[in-house]
């Protein structure tokens, strides 16, 4: 498909219904403060809303995508009309049958095109919204299908029960990592596999001909006996396909902050723009952190490197940005002297980080 067509394509389906960068490490690199004016990416929603739990003055939610924004919408709709039961029943948490019929109650409320956009799509609502994303159905192809070829139900608890590191590589040694989890891993995770049911075409564009299936191998076999897995909810969703306690969810979805979301919530503005115009027409000074996502995967270098200067020039002095690099690197040019990288505190929180296909994880102040 020409590139054109894929963009087009993109900018009217849900690609990530669930965020798939860490809020934790997010949060410490940003240390959101109450005067904070935020500029987020959408995508699904989420750590925009963990954002919004850290009660900055302001939050920018910016996608591209126009179905990424209505993603969020309407989850920030049903966090302000439904109780805590009723919300984890409508976004796909806990077992529902009527989903269709909860939907009804708050659709009037949807601005017009929204709701237009959903009613054409039901069969998503009825699914559960944080299900819906193209990357979400990728995965859940391969729990549903390949990981029962490789490993029983009983064999993804007792990982999943690994009381610290030491018992997860033992169980990764000693039972994971036989040649059924290599072989099909390596083949599911490849590139023309990813790129036909998982991931966008056009995020592979700058991604060079390396063996990727190798590559996410190596990451995932870094998450399992790195990364503690007792609360790593990216590993709890991907093996068993939900949240199964409150200590395995998202910020947005435990019941502890539920109450303040719902006061918090008003706080985000949802602009459908690339990034590259709406920070040309944006003032000097107008952000103080920027949750940037991995928006540099999808950018020559050149208009990478236009990014960067507009990001400094719209950011306020001591202003922070954060952004990872998955397949691509990209990082701010040596000749915005004003950008500097928290070279430190960056490989603390990758080190740290939950989501674990990543290459690198950036902070990066401005000084101006």
């Amino acid at each position: 498909m020409p590139p054109n067509l894929i963009m087009k394509e993109w900018k009217n389906r849900i690609y990530y219904s669930q965020c798939w960068e860490d809020p934790k490490i997010l949060l410490e690199a940003l240390q959101i403060a109450p005067n904070d004016r935020i500029l987020s990416i959408t995508s699904g929603g989420c750590n925009t809303l963990a954002l919004a739990l850290e009660s900055p003055k302001s939050i920018v939610a910016l996608d591209i995508n126009s179905a990424q924004n209505h993603l969020l919408e309407l989850k920030i709709l049903a966090i302000k009309s439904f109780n805590y039961d009723d919300f984890l029943k409508f976004v796909g948490v806990s077992k529902c049958n009527d989903r269709a019929v909860l939907f009804e109650k708050i659709k009037p409320l949807l601005r017009p095109e929204v709701q237009e956009w959903w009613n054409t799509r039901m069969s998503l609502i009825r699914m559960g919204i944080i299900h819906v994303g193209r990357f979400e159905k990728y995965l859940n192809l391969f729990r549903n299908w390949l990981l029962p070829v490789i490993h029983s139900r009983e064999s993804l608890k007792k990982l999943s029960l690994a009381k610290n590191l030491s018992e997860q590589n033992d169980y990764y040694k000693a039972t994971w990592d036989n040649w059924r989890w290599r072989v099909l891993f390596k083949i599911f995770f490849s590139k023309f596999v990813m790129s036909r049911l998982g991931r966008n075409p056009v995020l592979f564009t700058y991604a060079g001909k390396r063996n990727i299936g190798d590559h996410y191998l190596q990451k995932t076999k870094y998450a399992l006996t790195e990364i503690p897995i007792k609360d790593n909810f990216f590993l709890e969703y991907i093996l068993f396909g939900t949240y199964r306690t409150q200590e395995l969810m998202p910020p947005y979805l435990r019941k502890e902050n539920f109450d303040l979301l719902k006061k918090k919530v008003d706080l985000i503005n949802i602009t459908t723009e690339d990034i590259k115009d709406y920070l040309t027409k944006s003032p000097d000074n107008s952000f103080s952190k920027f949750n940037l996502s991995n928006i540099f995967e999808v950018q020559p270098a050149q208009a990478a490197d236009m990014i960067f200067a507009e990001l400094a020039r719209v950011s306020t002095n001591g202003g922070r940005l954060a952004y990872w690099n998955n397949l691509v690197q990209r990082k701010f040019p040596n000749n915005l002297t004003h950008i500097q990288e928290e070279t430190k505190l960056s490989k603390e929180l990758e080190d740290r980080d939950r989501v674990f296909f990543y290459q690198q994880f950036h902070v990066n102040t401005i000084r101006k």
